[in-house]
């Protein structure tokens, strides 16, 4: 249901079949479809059942988050050249075609929003806008490339809650504003738990990037694991049993589910490129090591 809302969100915002090509390379095949999985979860966990609504919410996030990933990979951003496995938008067709679809993206991600049929419209609107702008993504965009790798670790972390955790915060608020009866606590909570979410999520991204057998010089030197890994691990713990508490909190099972599955898989895999993540690293991994071995 998920990839069918977000594939009819797609055909709807283009007529010109040549840029709606690049547009669905982006999206399709999508990846985790982590955010929208997290909107379809809590939609059952807060209203127990997953609505149209939820699907016009969970179909603007991961859009956004194409249009986002397509702009990362340019040459004058993070110049990569390949994207979940495959070449990336612009290595496949060129620069200003990814750039003008990362844009149409960007568009229809907003568009889609405007399909939510529920009284907190307006909120949830102002929300992605506070969440994916100057305020949030592309600030935490900015400072990124504005460092190139120069930071210390208090601002890796700011820079994961703008880049990453704004995005999930879209999804855990946004998904909460749906739903009949609010609090400012509650509202405060959902937000804190996209907060993170999306911490932890960005921080665990950090730790299996160092399972390749090639790590690059630049990975490396801006790896929070390898520069500071007692912080890292401190803030890594502290937004698990953060979330976690979170989700006891408002009995969120669904989500709780979800989640843990994505940390399972994650677990796996870091346990078994362990040894190459302690070589990247260079240093005393046992607390890591324990972590790892034990989070889920």
């Amino acid at each position: 249901m998920l990839s069918e809302a977000i594939r009819t969100a797609l055909k709807k915002s283009s007529h010109n079949p040549g840029l709606l090509e690049v547009m669905e390379y982006a999206v399709f095949p999508a990846g985790k479809l982590f955010r929208p999985r997290l909107v379809e979860a809590l939609a059952l966990d807060l209203n127990k059942e997953l609505t149209s609504n939820h699907l016009h919410l969970a179909s603007a996030i991961e859009l956004h988050h194409a249009y986002t990933l397509v702009h990362d990979d340019l040459p004058a951003m993070d110049n990569d050249l390949i994207r979940r496995g495959k070449a990336s938008t612009h290595a496949h067709f060129g620069e200003w075609k990814a750039i003008l679809a990362g844009d149409a993206l960007l568009i229809a991600s907003f568009n889609e929003l405007l399909n939510i049929d529920h009284k907190n419209h307006r909120e949830i609107h102002k929300l992605m806008t506070w969440t994916t702008g100057a305020k949030g993504l592309i600030e935490g965009q900015f400072r990124d490339l504005l460092a190139d790798g120069n930071l210390n670790f208090q601002e890796v972390v700011r820079i994961h809650e703008l880049k990453t955790g704004r995005l999930i915060q879209l999804a855990t608020l946004g998904t909460y504003l749906l739903t009949k009866n609010q609090t400012f606590q509650d509202k405060m909570d959902f937000l804190r738990l996209g907060r993170e979410i999306g911490v932890s999520f960005q921080l665990l991204d950090d730790l299996s990037e160092l399972s390749s057998r090639d790590v690059s010089p630049h990975e490396k030197a801006i790896n929070p694991f390898i520069s500071n890994i007692e912080h890292a691990l401190r803030e890594l713990r502290h937004s698990h049993l953060k979330l976690t508490a979170i989700l006891f909190k408002h009995r969120l099972d669904h989500a709780e589910r979800m989640l843990q599955d994505y940390f399972k898989k994650t677990q796996d895999h870091l346990i078994e490129e362990f040894s190459t993540i302690e070589n990247n690293i260079g240093k005393d991994t046992e607390a890591l090591k324990n972590w790892v071995t034990n989070f889920v």
